[in-house]
Protein backbone atom coordinates (compact mmCIF):
# COMPACT_ATOMS: atom_id res chain seq x y z
CA UNK A 1 0.00 0.00 0.00
CA UNK A 2 1.31 3.44 -0.89
CA UNK A 3 0.37 6.47 1.19
CA UNK A 4 1.06 9.92 -0.24
CA UNK A 5 0.15 13.45 0.75
CA UNK A 6 1.84 15.41 -2.04
CA UNK A 7 5.03 15.93 -0.03
CA UNK A 8 6.09 12.42 0.93
CA UNK A 9 5.39 8.84 -0.05
CA UNK A 10 5.19 5.96 2.37
CA UNK A 11 5.03 2.26 1.54
CA UNK A 12 3.37 -0.24 3.85
CA UNK A 13 3.54 -3.98 3.35
CA UNK A 14 0.94 -4.74 6.02
CA UNK A 15 1.63 -8.47 5.98
CA UNK A 16 5.33 -8.06 6.78
CA UNK A 17 5.85 -4.62 8.33
CA UNK A 18 4.36 -3.05 11.45
CA UNK A 19 4.43 0.52 10.13
CA UNK A 20 4.62 2.33 6.81
CA UNK A 21 8.08 3.47 5.82
CA UNK A 22 9.12 6.47 3.80
CA UNK A 23 10.24 5.82 0.20
CA UNK A 24 11.58 8.19 -2.42
CA UNK A 25 9.15 7.24 -5.19
CA UNK A 26 6.44 4.81 -6.20
CA UNK A 27 7.75 1.36 -7.12
CA UNK A 28 7.79 0.12 -10.70
CA UNK A 29 5.63 -2.87 -11.60
CA UNK A 30 8.77 -5.05 -11.86
CA UNK A 31 9.80 -4.00 -8.32
CA UNK A 32 6.42 -5.05 -6.93
CA UNK A 33 6.56 -8.36 -8.80
CA UNK A 34 10.05 -8.99 -7.39
CA UNK A 35 8.78 -8.33 -3.86
CA UNK A 36 5.97 -10.83 -4.34
CA UNK A 37 8.36 -13.41 -5.81
CA UNK A 38 10.73 -13.13 -2.85
CA UNK A 39 7.90 -13.70 -0.39
CA UNK A 40 7.00 -16.90 -2.23
CA UNK A 41 10.50 -18.41 -1.96
CA UNK A 42 11.35 -16.89 1.42
CA UNK A 43 12.37 -19.36 4.13
CA UNK A 44 12.01 -18.86 7.84
CA UNK A 45 15.60 -18.41 9.09
CA UNK A 46 14.68 -20.00 12.41
CA UNK A 47 13.73 -23.21 10.55
CA UNK A 48 17.19 -23.53 8.97
CA UNK A 49 19.38 -25.84 11.08
CA UNK A 50 22.58 -24.37 12.50
CA UNK A 51 25.81 -26.05 11.47
CA UNK A 52 27.57 -26.66 14.78
CA UNK A 53 30.88 -27.10 12.95
CA UNK A 54 30.76 -23.40 12.10
CA UNK A 55 28.90 -21.99 15.11
CA UNK A 56 30.22 -23.18 18.44
CA UNK A 57 28.92 -20.75 21.07
CA UNK A 58 25.33 -20.33 22.24
CA UNK A 59 25.39 -16.53 21.89
CA UNK A 60 26.26 -16.97 18.21
CA UNK A 61 22.86 -18.62 17.84
CA UNK A 62 20.89 -16.57 20.38
CA UNK A 63 21.62 -13.19 18.80
CA UNK A 64 20.52 -14.04 15.22
CA UNK A 65 17.51 -15.94 16.57
CA UNK A 66 16.41 -12.90 18.58
CA UNK A 67 16.85 -10.62 15.58
CA UNK A 68 14.87 -12.99 13.34
CA UNK A 69 12.01 -13.11 15.85
CA UNK A 70 11.96 -9.30 16.11
CA UNK A 71 11.91 -8.89 12.32
CA UNK A 72 9.16 -11.51 12.01
CA UNK A 73 7.12 -9.49 14.52
CA UNK A 74 7.47 -6.42 12.28
CA UNK A 75 9.98 -4.57 14.41
CA UNK A 76 13.03 -3.05 12.73
CA UNK A 77 15.14 -2.53 15.84
CA UNK A 78 16.90 -5.00 18.06
CA UNK A 79 15.52 -5.29 21.58
CA UNK A 80 17.53 -3.51 24.28
CA UNK A 81 20.34 -5.56 25.74
CA UNK A 82 20.00 -6.48 29.40
CA UNK A 83 23.72 -7.10 29.67
CA UNK A 84 25.95 -9.53 27.92
CA UNK A 85 27.87 -12.54 29.03
CA UNK A 86 31.48 -13.29 28.32
CA UNK A 87 32.31 -16.89 27.55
Amino acid sequence: MFLANGEEIRFWDREHEAYPRRVKTFFWQADLERRVATTIVRRDPLAVPVDRHIVERDYQIDCPDTLCRELAAGRRQAPPRDGHRHR
